[in-house]
């Protein structure tokens, strides 16, 4: 009589674990499907598969991680956050779930919140350039420009030719008026990508700060032609032009835009 116990709850147990797989490979099989749909901007379906993947497994972290970035890219930020918030519930070591919850904080424009995030990014995976460049961006839009400088030198640390940090180390030392060191760190973009047009258009405010407008013209103008349609530039254009007495070159600009 034991041995048909025994025998009928193995039966039992090798039934649940084999139901359990079986759920989480539909599980990954609609997540999967879901990824390539969302890869190419099929949103609505997309998330179908994603409710479908956690209908058969709630704990498949990386389902509700991509479930929140559709929800993001959908601009449906509170509940992103929320799907983002399982993941970090089911792992509290998913750095693309911290990663997911910076970009929809940002969005909301909640700040303080994505700052929060960035903190604990940068806890879990210090060694990621993108990471300081994040949080350092973030600080940034707070007006934190010196924190936000460090935290770009600590990017410059992991990679010295990582143009985005550069750049916005640049921007920093604009805030403070120190022309001379952000026309440097964009000439060192340059060098690096000629076909960075925001380090032209930078260059060109450095240089127009600096009272040097024909300067300044002339790097507007290689920032527009990397990109002849980029209205900031040509708003930029138009305000050196002006300042350089051009009034009639600057109106010529109005009237084609």
């Amino acid at each position: 009589m034991k041995s048909i116990l025994a025998a009928h709850f193995l039966i039992v147990l090798l039934f649940a674990i084999s139901c359990t797989a079986i759920c989480q490979d539909a599980s990954c099989y609609f997540d999967n499907l879901g990824g390539k749909l969302a890869s190419s901007s099929n949103l609505s379906e997309a998330m179908d598969l994603f409710n479908k993947s956690l209908d058969q497994n709630q704990s498949n972290d990386g389902a509700w991680v991509h479930k929140g970035n559709v929800q993001r890219a959908m601009k449906n930020c509170d509940p992103s956050i929320e799907s983002y918030n399982q993941a970090i519930r089911l792992d509290q070591g998913n750095k693309a779930a911290w990663s997911g919850i910076i970009e929809a904080y940002t969005l909301k424009k909640d700040y303080d919140n994505a700052t929060v995030a960035a903190d604990q990014i940068i806890r879990l995976d210090p060694r990621n350039k993108a990471n300081w460049l994040k949080r350092g961006t973030i600080l940034q839009i707070r007006g934190e420009f010196e924190n936000a400088s460090s935290d770009f030198d600590h990017a410059l640390t992991l990679d010295a030719n990582y143009k985005d940090a550069i750049y916005r180390k640049a921007l920093s030392e604009l805030s403070a008026n120190r022309t001379t060191q952000a026309i440097e760190l964009l000439d060192r973009i340059i060098a690096l990508d000629s076909k960075y047009k925001n380090a032209y258009n930078a260059k060109g405010l450095a240089l127009e700060i600096s009272g040097d407008y024909e300067n300044a013209i002339a790097s507007y103008d290689k920032a527009l032609k990397i990109d002849e349609t980029w209205s900031l530039a040509q708003i930029n254009k138009i305000h050196a032009l002006m300042a350089a007495g051009r009034q009639r070159d600057a109106v010529d600009i109005l009237l084609r835009v």
